[in-house]
């Protein structure tokens, strides 16, 4: 994620406005996923804790932030 936000596609192609709330939703992403090791993301039931996740935000804050 911080390499992407370093990336000249973030810092270039993208508005200030993006880029600020991309910043905004991958902090939260980090905070919440940010121990998980990155091996991790190739097994099948890490996707469980995310839709956990993913269900949360959009109960507390909408769809649209959820997505």
């Amino acid at each position: 994620m911080r390499d992407y936000m370093r990336s000249p596609e973030f810092r270039t192609q993208l508005a200030v406005t993006t880029q600020r709330e991309y910043k905004r939703k991958l902090w939260a992403i980090e905070e919440e996923f940010g121990d998980m090791p990155v091996a991790a993301l190739n097994n099948p039931r890490v996707r469980a804790p995310f839709m956990e996740w993913r269900n949360r935000v959009a109960e507390e804050s909408g769809l649209r932030e959820a997505d």
